[in-house]
């Protein structure tokens, strides 16, 4: 874990930032090349990301804040401006970007399953670079963990101050314990869906099938990276927050999946009548 890139003067860039910069514009070149094969218009899906960009930080520091409140922006409501340094939530960011896609979408008067099946493919390989730079900020840790493949954190990150907190190790310790690099776990999970969802795409007999897979994919994903996490997670009965959402998500993605099927057997049956 080194949380900054570069450092000049009272200057600084953080990985956090860098990684976040390498994703959107990874995503955004998927995004392009998704289009041109599916025949969508290009301009479209490219003012479409600006959309997506701003809802989806907006929406991540917005539950972000919502969520530590009271334990980080209470004293000081000034710092929830300060996304550079970290803090942000998936989940909030993906509520984010979906509306306000949607009303790009709506505004231009597009097709909206078609769009949403190639920015689905966009998002797990954003996300992939999104949790690499959640490592190098020592944020989203893992578990305690004996495993070989096990990482330490240093001196003053979040995770040796909160097993300070909980007098797992002294405050003198060198490093943290050994901990599940679960942020290279989802990355690497992000990855795998992504050549999924391109695949899926190319061979989709219908729209909505690659997008309502991202919802069913990654909902399992998180769901089960949850369980590696060691972060403080908010609680609901023997599960947490984020794992309520994500069978929320495999819930929605079920639906739309029914939902573009009946779409498809309407549009089908349409134009059999006019035939």
């Amino acid at each position: 874990m080194h949380p900054i890139f570069l450092e000049i003067g009272n200057f600084s860039i953080r990985w956090f930032g860098v990684m976040m910069a390498i994703g959107f514009l990874v995503a955004f070149l998927n995004l392009k090349y998704q289009a041109k094969y599916c025949k969508i218009d290009q301009q479209i899906v490219s003012d479409m990301l600006i959309w997506i960009l701003v809802g989806g930080i907006v929406g991540a520091r917005t539950a972000y804040v919502i969520a530590n409140w009271a334990t980080e922006f209470s004293a000081h409501p000034l710092s929830m401006f300060f996304v550079h340094k970290g803090g942000l939530i998936y989940y909030g960011g993906l509520i984010g970007g979906i509306i306000s896609s949607f009303i790009y979408v709506r505004l231009k008067k597009q097709p909206a399953l078609p769009i949403a099946d190639i920015a689905a493919t966009s998002l797990p390989i954003g996300q992939a670079f999104g949790r690499i730079g959640c490592f190098m900020n020592g944020c989203c840790y893992g578990k305690v963990t004996d495993s070989a493949i096990g990482v330490e954190y240093p001196v003053n990150s979040s995770p040796w101050i909160e097993q300070v907190n909980e007098h797992l190790i002294l405050n003198h310790s060198k490093c943290s314990l050994s901990m599940h690099p679960v942020q290279f776990y989802e990355s690497f999970g992000s990855i795998v869906i992504f050549f999924c969802l391109v695949f899926i795409l190319r061979k989709q007999k219908f729209s909505g099938v690659t997008a309502s897979c991202y919802l069913m994919f990654y909902g399992l994903l998180r769901f089960a990276m949850e369980f590696f996490r060691g972060d403080p997670r908010q609680q609901v009965t023997s599960i947490n927050t984020a794992q309520v959402i994500s069978l929320a998500m495999i819930g929605l993605g079920v639906a739309l999946f029914g939902l573009s099927f009946l779409v498809m057997k309407k549009s089908n049956s349409s134009d059999k009548k006019l035939a």
